[in-house]
């Protein structure tokens, strides 16, 4: 093994690092794979203190993920470079400059791994190492999630006469007072205090130990 060939832990395949564009036209190989990778994710999780019963967590949305790539676009051929004949680093550098200004993700692909997704270029940063002409890089990437269309009605050749004998009922609502909680509203509305989380995900409530004072809660 060549000292700087990234390798698989598992075994003895060669990992790949592609950059590819969002319309899968132009795809970018690493020539000097970085030595290593982070990728985070993770999931929203909300922490309400109830009385006499202490901490309560329930889950939220799951978290964007985030990846990490340093490394260098070399000005030669190096022992421990993946192949031959790469492009200049400053064509490598102008390539990614026009994604990050791009309204479309970009897919990020490593070999041998289970990362095959599209991503947002949040930041790229770059420069030169002292004598080398390579061109050192970090490349910072937030996973794209569209936002998903909401489902058309089955049918859309319902009656005059059904339509207002079903008139639906305005929902209900709560306005905040001082001292109310998620878990006290849902009790006194539903008999069952752990419907809580119900309420927050209906009211797009962030930290449901925080309750603003007349703040109107939709009670699904």
């Amino acid at each position: 093994m060549e000292k700087g060939t990234f390798k698989c832990r598992r075994c003895s395949s060669v990992m790949e690092f592609w950059l590819i564009d969002g319309n899968g036209r132009q795809k970018l190989r690493l020539p000097v794979p970085p030595p290593n990778y982070l990728n985070e994710t993770g999931q929203d999780v909300y922490i309400q203190e109830i009385n006499d019963l202490g901490e309560h967590s329930t889950k939220g949305d799951a978290k964007l993920d985030r990846t990490t790539l340093k490394s260098f676009f070399p000005s030669v051929y190096y022992p421990f470079c993946q192949y031959k004949n790469f492009p200049k680093p400053y064509e490598f550098v102008e390539i990614i400059n026009v994604w990050v200004h791009n309204d479309l993700p970009m897919r990020l692909l490593i070999t041998e791994t289970n990362i095959n997704k599209l991503f947002f270029i949040e930041d790229f940063s770059y420069g030169e190492r002292a004598g080398s002409r390579d061109v050192e890089f970090e490349l910072s990437l937030i996973e794209y999630r569209s936002i998903p269309k909401k489902k058309s009605s089955s049918s859309g050749t319902t009656t005059t006469s059904s339509r207002s004998e079903k008139t639906p009922s305005k929902p209900k609502t709560h306005t905040v007072v001082k001292g109310d909680t998620l878990w006290a509203i849902a009790r006194n509305y539903y008999n069952d205090p752990y419907k809580w989380d119900e309420i927050a995900k209906a009211n797009d409530v962030k930290d449901p130990r925080k309750l603003q004072i007349g703040k109107v809660l939709r009670l699904p």
